[in-house]
């Protein structure tokens, strides 16, 4: 499930790139591209209890 949530991501982030700079940037940014999706299919699947807090990506002691 992870790999498909990642190529539908990396599809999307590449469409974006696409429309935003061209595709002769877009394919430059592959890899950037590729590695963003892998981080926010991993974030996406990620199992979080209930009666975690919203925040639970801020670092503890981070001043907030």
């Amino acid at each position: 499930m992870r790999e498909r949530e990642r190529e539908a991501i990396r599809l999307l982030l590449t469409a974006e790139a696409t429309r935003r700079f061209g595709t002769e940037r877009a394919a430059v940014l592959g890899r950037d591209i590729d590695a963003l999706a892998a981080s926010l299919a991993e974030v996406a699947a990620a199992e979080l209890p209930d009666e975690t807090e919203p925040a639970f990506f801020l670092l503890e002691g981070d001043g907030r």
